[in-house]
């Protein structure tokens, strides 16, 4: 079971550091954004072994809520890395959106890892998902899910769950929580090195999608193609893993 230490800043706790593995002072520290606590799974990568693993939790569904919440919740990321020693943030989709603001106001960051996550400074370059698109784009995906994990695909039971758009309170406050924050942050560029994991079955309708953050990052850019699609490259994180590895290697 992953050694968990709990870290809390004081107001609103809409941020939480939680240590995945045993501390050594000699490695790094390799932070994983989830707003949704789900990145256990690489404490069985090469990660585990290389790199100090620390969960990076915010309160997305709630930061909506309070007052300047988006701007409080980056100083409450800024006060937990006072004591925590440089290292590299990692995000997949919406948390690359976070890793990336970090690594843009923070020194101590020397690497940001993305997995597949629009580029914020050419969004208006990425495909509006409208209700037909959308309906689309969610069959391919539930194919490529079921296809890479091996599950079963019924085609009348997922047209039948898209039209129904069941609409869960959570996942709402999550979607409000995120159009919040971009409307409340001034995305920056990043100051040190990145490193981007692109999706090649991801439905993001944009030709440079992962090339096109190579302009907003100061040090060196890494661009790594996954076959996958943008939630079924879950499933090959033991191959990010082990190019984090040899790249952080490579530049040391």
């Amino acid at each position: 079971m992953p050694e968990q230490e709990f870290k809390r800043p004081s107001s609103h706790n809409l941020v939480e550091l939680i240590r995945l593995n045993t501390y050594h002072a000699s490695k790094k520290n390799i932070y994983l954004l989830s707003y949704s606590r789900e990145f256990d799974y690489f404490t069985n990568t090469l990660l585990a072994d290389e790199f100090n693993l620390i969960l990076l939790y915010y309160d997305l569904h709630n930061s909506y809520k309070i007052e300047n919440g988006a701007s409080l919740m980056m100083s409450q990321f800024a006060e937990l890395f006072e004591n925590e020693h440089e290292g590299i943030v990692l995000g997949h989709s919406f948390d690359g959106y976070i890793a990336s603001q970090l690594a843009s106001i923070l020194p101590t960051i020397n690497y940001c890892v993305l997995i597949d996550t629009a580029n914020t400074f050419e969004a208006e370059k990425y495909i509006n998902k409208h209700v037909v698109r959308s309906l689309f784009q969610n069959l391919y995906r539930q194919i490529a899910i079921r296809r890479d994990f091996g599950y079963p695909f019924s085609l009348v039971r997922h047209v039948v769950r898209n039209l129904r758009k069941p609409k869960k309170e959570y996942d709402h406050s999550v979607r409000t929580g995120a159009e919040f924050f971009f409307k409340n942050v001034t995305f920056s560029p990043i100051i040190n090195n990145c490193i981007f994991f692109k999706a090649t079955r991801s439905c993001m309708g944009n030709k440079e999608h992962g090339l096109n953050w190579k302009p907003y990052v100061a040090g060196d850019f890494d661009l790594i193609d996954i076959v996958a699609d943008h939630v079924t490259i879950k499933a090959q994180y033991d191959l990010i893993a082990s190019h984090i590895v040899r790249i952080i290697k490579e530049n040391n």
